[in-house]
């Protein structure tokens, strides 16, 4: 079955799902999409709500909406080849315990889904969760660490965690058996080289303090042209292209001397510092993974990846569900059609936009 609409209701939306033909190398991952925060970070470029436990959103979204569609697909899910599923947002750690709960065992087959991801903000990330997540053998919890310099996250409108505190939590979970990533961003003071000083001491900290067995490193969108032409590459010229080239080739220069000295991490990329101009240009908003994991065990986590189009991995399918306000994540079917999740006033469209 083919779209002929740009708009679909779900009742057709499914019928996509459930007339595709699995292939033998195909899999199906699900992405659960978490979009409210307890503050609006200032850096944050993702449509996120500030929406408490609290509040009447939160509640509807989490006891009616989001389970409604997870069982309006319960057929679909059961009937396909899963092999990860990602909680994105936002954050999905402002679930309570007892909606994760309810989420989790609202997906078919959530205890043999071979791979899981939880985004978290660490702080709203307690003993109780973690629990939760050690329980139902989740593969890798990112947490969104952004800067350990207090005053560097207030002026950004983020609440700080201690090095320590963010030890505690990073520690119970790998000793648990669960994968753990911080990220970090670069240029969140002033835009300019100086600012790599201050990713500098927060990459020590880590090494020395809090150990996790991955970092995610990267720039923050606001201080890059960060932009994509019409074939989903990005391109640039002129001044931007020099402001883009002279922080990322710096950026990636630090990381490298960084690596070279470091007891604990490497980069995942062998080519972090050797890049070409045009290709460094390309990727000006990419991410920097440092790991003391094997290049084996980061290629198992590195898997699936739930990137809106066009960087999204070739031939993935991914069933998103939920989304709410500016926030409609991406459902994709192979490299042929990219569905936005539109919820419209509770009600669920999908729109084609590729």
């Amino acid at each position: 079955m083919s779209p002929d609409r740009v708009v679909l209701d779900i009742e057709e939306f499914k019928g996509l799902w459930e007339s595709k033909q699995w292939k033998n190398h195909e899999s199906m991952q699900i992405y659960i999409d978490n979009p409210f925060c307890v503050k609006k970070c200032n850096f944050c470029i993702f449509q996120s709500t500030v929406a408490p436990p609290s509040s009447d959103t939160y509640k509807r979204y989490y006891l009616d909406y989001l389970p409604s569609q997870l069982e309006s697909f319960a057929n679909i899910i059961r009937n396909s080849p899963v092999s990860a599923v990602y909680f994105g947002g936002g954050t999905a750690s402002l679930m309570t315990h007892r909606i994760m709960r309810l989420i989790f065992d609202a997906i078919p087959g959530f205890q043999t889904i071979p791979v899981k991801y939880f985004e978290t903000n660490p702080l709203s990330l307690d003993r109780t969760k973690m629990d939760l997540l050690i329980d139902n053998k989740f593969s890798y919890v990112s947490m969104g660490v952004q800067s350990l310099d207090r005053e560097l996250c207030i002026q950004h409108n983020r609440i700080p965690i201690s090095p320590k505190l963010l030890a505690t939590k990073v520690g119970y979970l790998q000793e648990n058996g669960v994968h753990v990533n911080c990220d970090l961003l670069a240029f969140m003071r002033t835009g300019n080289l100086v600012d790599l000083d201050d990713l500098e001491h927060d990459l020590k900290i880590l090494e020395e303090v809090v150990k996790p067995q991955v970092i995610a490193i990267y720039p923050m969108y606001q201080r890059i042209s960060f932009k994509f032409d019409k074939s989903g590459t990005q391109h640039y010229e002129g001044d931007e292209a020099e402001h883009n080239y002279n922080l990322i080739s710096n950026l990636r220069k630090r990381l490298s001397l960084f690596c070279e000295t470091s007891k604990m991490y490497r980069p995942a990329s062998e080519n972090i510092e050797t890049l070409d101009r045009t290709a460094l240009l390309a990727n000006s908003g990419g991410d920097y993974f440092l790991s003391s994991l094997t290049p084996s065990e980061l290629a198992v986590l590195n898997a699936y990846d739930s990137s809106a189009y066009p960087l999204h991995n070739a031939g993935q399918n991914v069933l998103a569900f939920g989304g709410y306000g500016q926030r409609m994540p991406y459902s994709y079917m192979g490299r042929d059609s990219y569905y936005l999740n539109v919820n419209f006033a509770w009600n669920s469209f999908y729109m084609l936009v590729a």
